[in-house]
């Protein structure tokens, strides 16, 4: 669950911008921040960028599509109650602890602003008609299984099919989506020395009623020069909306151009990213309460009922278990406990075979009495 203390950081000036990363399949929440200096004659500030959280492509999306719809309409309700009130201040600790057990960001953030009012739209733009149409463009472009007649097209391909025939799911179709993106310039190494310097803009009293175009050279320092030269700067699109849909259409879009395949997760009920070729049905979050991931207990729970089912296994777990105490206490070697586990599992897979043709209670005796079980 996210930290609500953390994301208060993405609200106490206003909204703050998303980056995405689409070649890490990544998105960053980012603030503008300042940092002050003295250089003896007066304070300046490097502006930069600070990253306050940062997830996986789609987690979000994926988050969201998991609320329950009796959640959006509680979500959709208090909005509406309370979205004239909004001041900027909010004490109410248990129902931040809520916005941000809900696990999408995007809600947190919309709902302390002055945008709370866009959760609580109804009709099409209600919390749960945006859910549905969302789900149904992910399955329709990402999940193969949705529609397997289309399974040897990408993902792009599906979308172009899914826009021209849905006209009308305006939260999802690319033709209605206006993108709010622009470009922003960033240096991983702020540059002190690059502050000093004088302004060439209005800022500089030398230029201060210029009304043509400022055309004159800067004069850099040594030191300076030799400061630029360690500078890195890279090249990020940034984007900001009032809505929660626009957001969504971001993560839902980069998905579909990395060309991802998607799964429903047969223990959590939450998508998830299918990577590589091997067939899983679960995904490898690790749940509130849990040890293991969702895959790893799935296995878990998958080898005992195979284990419960057959007796020639239930025969050797006990013998294994009983060995590996053993080995664990010391009254056998490593050495002896490896022997004796690969003549034991060579013996189990023979007997195994012997017993799915032609199973008897003798097979079960024999086997029992070759592992030396009471």
């Amino acid at each position: 669950m996210y930290d609500y203390e953390t994301l208060d950081k993405l609200i106490n000036d206003g909204l703050c911008y998303a980056c995405l990363d689409i070649n890490n399949s990544t998105i960053s929440l980012d603030i503008d921040t300042r940092k002050y200096y003295d250089d003896n004659t007066d304070f300046h500030w490097i502006e930069f960028s600070e990253n306050v959280i940062q997830f996986p492509l789609g987690e979000n999306l994926f988050n969201f599509l998991a609320l329950p719809d009796e959640t959006l309409y509680y979500l959709q309700k208090i909005s509406s109650k309370n979205s004239g009130h909004w001041d900027g201040v909010h004490e109410n600790n248990k129902e931040q602890e809520y916005i941000a057990s809900l696990e999408c960001i995007y809600l947190y953030i919309l709902y302390y602003s002055f945008c709370r009012d866009t959760l609580s739209l109804p009709y099409r733009s209600s919390l749960i008609n945006t859910k549905k149409e969302f789900e149904f463009a992910l399955n329709f472009c990402c999940n193969d299984s949705f529609l397997p007649e289309l399974s040897t097209l990408s993902a792009l391909e599906k979308y172009y099919i899914y826009s021209e025939l849905y006209n009308d799911n305006l939260l999802t179709n690319i033709k209605k989506f206006e993108r709010n993106g622009f470009i922003f310039l960033e240096s991983d190494t702020p540059i002190n020395e690059l502050n000093i310097l004088k302004r060439m803009d209005c800022s500089n009293e030398k230029y201060r009623h210029y009304e043509e175009p400022i055309i004159e050279k800067p004069t850099f320092s040594k030191k300076c020069i030799s400061e630029l030269k360690k500078m890195k700067v890279s090249t990020t699109i940034r984007y900001q909306y009032d809505n929660l849909h626009c957001y969504l259409m971001e993560e839902l879009y980069a998905l579909i151009q990395l060309n991802v395949h998607v799964k429903k997760c047969a223990r959590c009920n939450k998508y998830f990213i299918s990577k590589g070729n091997y067939a899983t049905e679960c995904c490898d979050r690790v749940l509130p309460g849990e040890k293991f991931s969702c895959k790893k207990l799935a296995a878990i729970q998958a080898r005992k009922a195979k284990v419960d089912s057959n007796p020639i296994l239930q025969e050797y777990q006990r013998a294994y278990k009983r060995m590996y105490a053993r080995v664990t206490a010391k009254k056998i070697s490593q050495k002896d406990f490896k022997e004796w586990s690969d003549n034991a599992s060579h013996e189990r897979d023979r007997i195994i075979a012997t017993y799915g043709s032609t199973p008897s209670i003798d097979i079960i005796a024999s086997f029992k009495n070759y592992l030396g079980n009471r």
